[in-house]
């Protein structure tokens, strides 16, 4: 049975996001123009869900980083209400995240 989904689309025009106060550590920080993710969650029955994430992240000029997608996933086991038994992989499809 699906039982959840979520979509969400940021579209940012240069936003800066500076420290209270001068630093080197920080220097220019700055968010990417585009992000889009998608989840999803399903029940299998059984008290066993899973879940389904994909991420696309726009590239970061002033950091020299470039743009990226990524895939998470959750497979999880509720045998009480208030106890929850699960396995999540992160940043499936790049080794370097």
């Amino acid at each position: 049975m699906f039982r959840s989904a979520g979509f969400l689309f940021l579209l940012t025009r240069r936003m800066h996001i500076s420290p209270p106060q001068p630093s080197t550590t920080f220097g220019h920080i700055s968010n990417p123009r585009h992000q889009m993710s998608l989840w999803s969650d399903v029940d299998l029955g059984h008290r066993i869900e899973w879940g389904l994430g994909f991420r696309y992240v726009d590239h970061l000029p002033a950091q020299k980083v470039s743009s990226y997608t990524e895939l998470d996933t959750r497979l999880a086991w509720k045998p009480t209400a208030q106890c929850e038994v699960s396995v999540i992989g992160r940043n499936l499809l790049n080794s370097h995240h």
